[in-house]
């Protein structure tokens, strides 16, 4: 379906393996979008498999599986939070700043987040550090949106989301 969908540039349905070749090539052209697609790629999976690990931490630490979703639930809630906090940064601070700084509390929160006593110390830190992969997602986002045309993005993100897949 998607590849017969119209180019919003042109209005007219182009073979989706001649946008994907192109988009491969803008990615050869552009030494930065494919830094930041191979970038992303990497970045998610790490952050996506520390909440494999949130669980039996939270457990050992005598949390109930109804603890465990409420508290899983909380750092989705705060995840969306930092996420509308993104699109208001992505727009107003270098991509770097913004980018880096999110990574840098991510992982100082994981950090020290297993080191902390009891249970609801580290709960707290989840919760705060679950924000910094979405913001730093729609900080990404943005970025890509204001600078890359449309066909390109697509294909960005569906090798970004590729190497995901093969890195999980």
């Amino acid at each position: 379906i998607a590849t017969r969908l119209p180019d919003d540039a042109r209005g007219h349905a182009r073979h989706g393996v001649r946008v994907a070749a192109r988009g491969v090539r803008a990615l050869v052209r552009s030494p930065r979008l494919a830094t930041l697609t191979l970038a992303w790629s990497i970045y998610w999976a790490a952050v996506t498999s520390w909440w494999f690990y949130a669980a039996p931490l939270f457990q050992s630490r005598g949390a109930s599986d109804a603890v465990l979703g409420l508290v899983l639930g909380g750092a989705m809630l705060a995840g969306s939070g930092f996420s509308w906090l993104g699109g208001r940064i992505g727009e107003r601070a270098p991509l770097t700043a913004a980018v880096g700084l999110a990574t840098l509390a991510a992982v100082a929160g994981l950090l020290v987040g297993p080191q902390l006593p009891g249970l609801v110390l580290p709960v707290l830190m989840l919760v705060s550090v679950a924000g910094a992969p979405e913001l730093v997602y729609v900080t990404l986002s943005t970025y890509l949106q204001h600078n890359t045309r449309s066909e390109f993005r697509a294909t960005s993100m569906s090798i970004a989301e590729a190497c995901f897949s093969i890195q999980m």
